[in-house]
């Protein structure tokens, strides 16, 4: 049987607490910094919201209307030519 010192027990148990202490905060540092970059990221670029219906539906008269008056303009050059 292998006999081990109790200082040398107790040494190694105070420096894995210490091990698995270190790591833990180091998680929790990681893991607020994340939270903390995607907080200041929302606030410069913020996520975009879906048109509505009644917006997408404003856009599509929109571009009907300049379609048109790009193919009225269009015929009125080629008929003073």
């Amino acid at each position: 049987m292998i006999q081990i010192d109790n200082s040398t027990i107790i040494e190694g148990l105070s420096l894995t607490a210490i091990g698995m202490g270190t790591a833990f905060i180091l998680l929790l540092i990681l893991i607020s910094s994340i939270y903390l970059t995607r907080i200041i990221s929302n606030k410069i670029n913020p996520i975009p919201i879906p048109p509505t219906l009644e917006e997408i539906e404003e856009s599509n008269r929109k571009a009907r209307a300049a379609a048109v008056a790009v193919a009225v303009l269009k015929n009125q050059i080629t008929d003073t030519d």
